[in-house]
């Protein structure tokens, strides 16, 4: 069974470090009549270059720091993503199941959620909540793919 899912607003789940929060500053202003205002951007940034790091350090450490209560989601979340994409497999429906949910209770405890799961089983999707699902229900794979 090979699945697929992606963390939401991955980028909006991270917090940046309060010192370093004056290198994400933004000046802004309307119109050229008005002053100008400060803001400083909280949160990791889509698009800056450290942005795909921060977050694959973030799912390492929360890997890290749970591989001995969840040794099977902490292998997953330090192998198996790119950025906040997730791609993976089981052997079984059963075992792809249970992987879901151990991944799924492991990221909700630090504010993110997965969503866009697809697999190439039917059975596997039954279990998942439907605004969690992607449109495409199921990945259909032959030899050829």
């Amino acid at each position: 069974m090979c699945f697929t899912a992606d963390i939401t607003k991955i980028y909006r789940q991270i917090n940046v470090h309060q010192q370093d929060r004056d290198l994400q500053r933004i000046l802004w202003r309307y119109s050229s009549d008005e002053t100008t205002q400060e803001y400083n951007l909280t949160t990791v940034t889509y698009g800056t270059s450290s942005a795909p790091y921060l977050t694959t350090r973030c799912l390492k450490k929360r890997a890290d720091d749970n591989k001995c209560q969840h040794p099977r989601a902490a292998h997953i979340l330090s192998n198996d993503f790119y950025v906040d994409d997730l791609l993976s497999g089981t052997s079984t429906i059963e075992d792809a199941i249970n992987v879901e949910q151990e991944i799924s209770t492991l990221l909700q405890i630090a504010g993110f959620t997965l969503r866009k799961w697809a697999l190439n089983h039917s059975t596997f999707l039954d279990t998942c909540q439907r605004e969690l699902q992607e449109t495409q229900r199921t990945l259909s794979l032959d030899n050829e793919d």
